[in-house]
């Protein structure tokens, strides 16, 4: 049977806008995604230490609670009695004995946190500051570095094996199938295509580190006994968010420029974890070998000066240093270095990206 008119005919379905094209590629590509079994399981487990942090978002609503019958020790005590038996500041007792009562608090509060949450990163300098810091100012520290600890450990763990699984074939299957070449033979340009792209996998991290940590700010909200804390924490969902842009940028920008840099994704997903593994190795030989000439802890020599400088041979350790200084728990000078590491990564990724995109189209 003959075929007549097979050449380029008028679409007649639905057209998208060009601000839209973008999204097609990326719905399409989240809905392949979704068919793998094993990204699901991890996207699971993703969200499985949400529950572990708030066990102990949950415990610090209930030592907070408990310290604020404790009974004041002898200094305190003696200040209070000292103030009111001035007849001078006889009118400002009761302020002078609440002060006192909330330093009491304080100090109580972080001597439990040391003992019921030892081994927990960066203890001791939360302890530090909520010993130091006003009364209102407690729960917000114990709330950010509850939620700096969380995306620093399990989530930017989870995000290595999530890229991993998800990203290598983005662009490398394209390559390999010519795929490019349907994509623009339709009004989508280089610029769609990549956004369209970097939009998949960051769909899927935005999915399993701001929204759980979100969650748990929700949570900590529905526990804490006034609703003024809404007030007093309002900056902890914008540090959230930050935080996810943190990760999300460069992590994604790396991941699909190496799949873009071969055909086969098995070599990308490699290149993936090795640099990852490789990273964290040198950091942890140059913290053992510093620990062991020192007599110390690695611990204890990882907070040394001189060794911190050296973080940024690990990615994660970038990461985590931005991530900490957004929260309020790492120095400017420290967190600067890791942000224009990870800002000269993301360029020199997004620039093979672009090039490689474009060179193919041309292929």
């Amino acid at each position: 049977m003959p075929l007549h008119d097979v050449g380029y005919r008028e679409w007649d379905g639905p057209r998208v806008g060009p601000w839209k094209r973008w999204w097609m590629i990326t719905e399409t590509g989240v809905r392949i995604t979704l068919k793998s079994a094993w990204v699901r399981r991890i996207i699971f487990f993703c969200w499985l230490p949400i529950f572990y942090w708030g066990i102990g978002l949950f415990a610090f609503e209930q030592i907070n609670l408990s310290t604020r019958d404790k009974v004041l020790d002898f200094e305190q005590q003696q200040l209070a009695e000292d103030v009111a038996e001035s007849k001078e500041f006889q009118k400002s007792w009761e302020s002078e004995l609440e002060d006192a009562k909330s330093l009491a608090r304080q100090r109580v509060l972080a001597s439990t946190l040391k003992d019921q949450f030892r081994g927990f990163p960066a203890i001791e300098q939360l302890a530090d500051k909520l010993a130091s810091e006003d009364s209102q100012s407690l729960r917000h520290t114990f709330w950010t570095w509850l939620l700096m600890t969380y995306f620093r450990y399990p989530q930017s763990v989870a995000l290595i094996f999530l890229l991993g699984f998800i990203t290598p074939s983005l662009i490398s299957r394209d390559i390999r199938s010519r795929a490019m070449l349907l994509y623009f033979s339709r009004p989508i340009g280089r610029i769609e295509y990549l956004v369209g792209k970097f939009m998949i996998p960051a769909f899927f991290l935005i999915f399993v580190t701001m929204l759980p940590a979100l969650a748990l700010y929700c949570l900590g909200v529905v526990l804490s006994p006034e609703i003024s804390i809404v007030l007093t924490t309002w900056d902890i969902p914008l540090r959230i968010m930050l935080a996810t842009v943190v990760v999300v940028v460069p992590a994604v920008s790396l991941s699909l420029m190496l799949s873009s840099l071969t055909q086969e994704s098995r070599f990308a997903a490699f290149a993936w974890f090795a640099i990852w593994a490789l990273g964290q190795g040198a950091w942890f030989a140059v913290l053992i070998s510093t620990s062991i000439q020192k007599e110390i802890s690695p611990t204890a020599a990882a907070q040394l000066p001189e060794i911190r400088r050296f973080s940024g041979v690990s990615l994660y350790n970038n990461l985590g240093n931005v991530q900490s200084w957004i929260f309020g728990f790492e120095s400017d000078s420290i967190a600067l270095t890791s942000f224009l590491i990870l800002l000269g990564v993301t360029v020199f990724s997004l620039l093979i990206l672009y090039r490689r995109i474009s060179k193919a189209t041309h292929a």
